[in-house]
């Protein structure tokens, strides 16, 4: 049995979902028994919350008895409760076959224990009987005869058959007279044949003690049923062999159906999209499914292994986790960047602690590639910024931009307002797509004129802003502004025309003196004399004294786009 997994954001919510679920399923059974454990394997209480969380009222009415988990089950199955409770505590789940203490039939159960303490402070173990045994209680409550157990049968020295009881008769299906003078040999499963034989002439070469093989043997119904068989050699004493049969296909089926549950947790870990590493508590790799060996190669035998190809600072945050969880931490998070040979594989690591009570055994990593999932929140984080038309920054973006340069010290900020001349009748004459198409140019012309660390932004409609840092003083600002003009001038039009008109204002200030706001009102302002000369000049602006509001110049209609 493997630990399950799941995508970080959201694994314990499906753990705790699939504990309940399967719960809820359990106690729907009637005759389901129930108990809470503690830590060191002593019963307890049931939780309060038992009810709510399953949705099953009342499951007080089918407590299991005893003062621990043991006691409730037959001292043949202890061991195996162990072991169940062993691999409880390392996975958080486990299933076994028992006989209950309380069961007067003695019937077969399924036991399941599972890890609740996130939700409910202790384990809960689940006790289910196997489906011939609920049939054998309705038949029971019908006052049927219960089915028998246990079937004697006698047998020649060539396994022939001379006599048999009625138990046989009623577990197989076949009349006395169809059994005797058969060998045992033709109610045996093909596939058991060898095992049988080998069994027999074991058993006939020491005399008196009893041999135990399990065969399947052919029911009159075309089925088949599992039995221990016992043969004891009594040949020089009584001139037979006395075979004892115990009908064991209870167990068989609970036993397949464990099989079938581990098979399909195995292919469970074996299909996540996500990379499953176990380890011991020396940082031994036990366990590691198919993805975290496509992830991190197929010699993984330890921690060292799982974070030798990623870069030295990841590498160093997963060991810490790792570290941190077999020094007693219930878990740890972090990320990762894997370099892969096409790409970097970026990883978000969820660390978990496995433990028998207060001592770790190990952990369980699942390594989930969010390499995706990073890629869209970068798309998305930048779609909020870029206006959609231009590919430049939107009205948010570059005011941002504004306002952290000038709360940082530096050379001295520049804010460059421009704005588009006859902008409503190219529109009007030549159409809104016209019009688009010459918004586009005049983005493309300020990027390509400015620095690096300088931020182009369309605030709305035919309205550009340029947010320039590290600018030294204001004489050059006005010149940036001024290349700005002058790269617009000889940019190509519409229509084949030479030149996009725009009216350019710049206002500079020293850092950590007057605010985003009141550098734009003055760079708009400055615009607006710019506009009024009609000398495809820029204009900058006046000093600015932040403790006097910088007016807006009454401002012609704007294109609305």
């Amino acid at each position: 049995m493997h630990p399950d997994s799941a995508t970080v954001e959201t694994a314990d919510e499906r753990e705790h979902d699939t504990l309940w679920t399967a719960l809820r399923t359990l106690l729907a059974d009637p005759q389901a028994r129930v108990s809470a454990i503690s830590d060191v394997g002593f019963l307890l209480p049931l939780p309060e919350k038992l009810a709510e969380l399953t949705g099953v009222p009342n499951p007080q009415r089918r407590i299991l008895v005893g003062k621990t988990a043991l006691d409730s089950v037959a001292p043949a199955d202890r061991a195996a409760v162990i072991e169940a409770w062993d691999a409880t505590t390392r996975t958080g789940a486990a299933s076994v076959v028992v006989h209950l203490v309380e069961d007067p039939a003695g019937g077969a159960w399924i036991l399941h224990m599972m890890d609740a303490r996130p939700s409910c402070g202790c384990f809960l173990a689940v006790s289910v009987p196997t489906t011939d045994q609920t049939s054998d209680r309705e038949q029971a409550a019908a006052g049927a005869p219960a089915r028998p157990r246990l079937a004697r049968v006698v047998k020649d020295q060539i396994a022939v058959i001379t006599e048999v009881d009625e138990a046989l008769s009623q577990l197989l299906g076949w009349s006395p007279d169809e059994l005797i003078g058969h060998r045992s040999s033709d109610f045996v499963h093909p596939d058991d044949q060898e095992l049988a034989v080998a069994s027999w002439v074991e058993m006939l070469a020491a005399p008196g003690l009893g041999r135990r093989v399990r065969l399947r043997h052919a029911c009159k119904d075309g089925s088949w049923a599992w039995f221990e068989l016992t043969n004891h050699n009594l040949l020089e004493e009584r001139g037979h062999v006395l075979c004892e049969m115990v009908d064991i296909s209870e167990e068989m089926a609970a036993h397949e159906a464990l099989r079938a549950r581990e098979q399909l947790l195995d292919r469970l870990a074996e299909s996540l999209p996500v990379g499953v590493v176990q380890t011991a508590a020396d940082g031994r790799v036990v366990y590691a499914n198919s993805q975290a060996l496509t992830l991190f190669g197929p010699e993984l035998d330890s921690i060292d292994s799982v974070v030798a190809g990623l870069p030295a600072d990841d590498a160093a945050r997963v060991r810490s986790c790792f570290t941190s969880v077999l020094d007693g931490a219930a878990g740890g998070e972090t990320e990762a960047a894997l370099p892969c040979p096409e790409k970097v594989t970026h990883l978000s690591v969820v660390v978990r602690r496995l433990d028998e009570g207060s001592v770790t055994t190990g952990a369980v990593a699942c390594f989930n590639d969010v390499t995706d999932s990073l890629e869209l929140r970068r798309q998305l984080q930048e779609r909020a910024r870029i206006d959609p038309l231009t590919g430049s920054f939107n009205r948010a973006a570059v005011l941002e931009t504004l306002e952290g340069a000038l709360g940082r010290a530096g050379r001295g900020v520049a804010a460059v307002f421009i704005d588009l001349d006859g902008f409503k009748q190219i529109n009007d004459t030549l159409g809104h797509q016209a019009g688009d198409e010459l918004l586009c140019r005049v983005a493309d012309v300020l990027r390509a004129s400015c620095r690096d660390r300088d931020a182009v932004g369309r605030l709305g409609g035919d309205e550009y802003l340029v947010a320039c840092l590290d600018v030294h003083s204001a004489e050059a600002a006005r010149r940036v502004a001024q290349r700005f003009a002058d790269a617009l001038a000889r940019a190509a039009g519409l229509a084949g025309a030479t030149g996009i008109a725009a009216s350019l204002g710049v206002a500079w200030t020293p850092p950590l003196v007057a605010t985003a706001p009141q550098l734009i009102a003055a760079a708009d302002a400055a615009m607006y004399l710019a506009k009024k000369a009609c000398d495809g000049r820029a204009v900058l602006a006046p000093p600015l004294n932040p403790a006097v509001p910088t007016p807006r110049s009454p401002r012609r209609p704007r294109a609305r786009r």
